[in-house]
């Protein structure tokens, strides 16, 4: 059997949300022509937190992005510039204040539109989202009997 040596990356991303009309809303990127979370690289010297307020103020366009609670983690391995990757992504909650999105263009980021947490589940274009919108869902339930 051989083994394959994949360079190993860590990235971070949220699930940004609202209440809008009584509903539980998340922020959805459209790019490469897959609906999506925004995350991204943590570059060095920078902490898991801080990388993924980054990514999300960057990718949506935003500011005063708040990192809320832990989620979960995910891991995915593919096949990029003559690489094997592994990269462990860090998931959390976040909130910003109501301000119009401007996505990243640099980063093939077409649109981002709130959807609610189940469809938002339908729409994610990779599998391992659907467990992140999951443990999102769990989560604001915990909070609501939480009060």
């Amino acid at each position: 059997m051989q083994v394959i040596k994949r360079e190993q990356i860590e990235a971070a991303g949220a699930v940004l949300f609202r209440f809008q009309d009584g509903v539980t809303q998340v922020a959805l990127i459209f790019r490469k022509g897959k609906w999506d979370l925004p995350k991204g690289k943590k570059e060095e010297d920078e902490s898991i937190r801080v990388c993924a307020k980054r990514e999300l103020e960057e990718e949506l366009g935003i500011q005063d992005v708040t990192i809320h609670d832990e989620l979960l983690h995910t891991y995915h391995e593919y096949a990029a510039f003559e690489k094997d990757w592994g990269k462990t992504t860090f998931w959390f909650v976040a909130t910003a204040p109501i301000q119009k999105f401007n996505p990243q263009a640099e980063e093939d980021i077409e649109q981002v539109e709130w959807f609610d947490i189940d469809s938002a589940a339908q729409k994610v274009g990779y599998d391992n989202l659907i467990r992140v919108l999951e443990a999102f869902k769990n989560w604001t339930l915990r909070k609501k009997y939480a009060e």
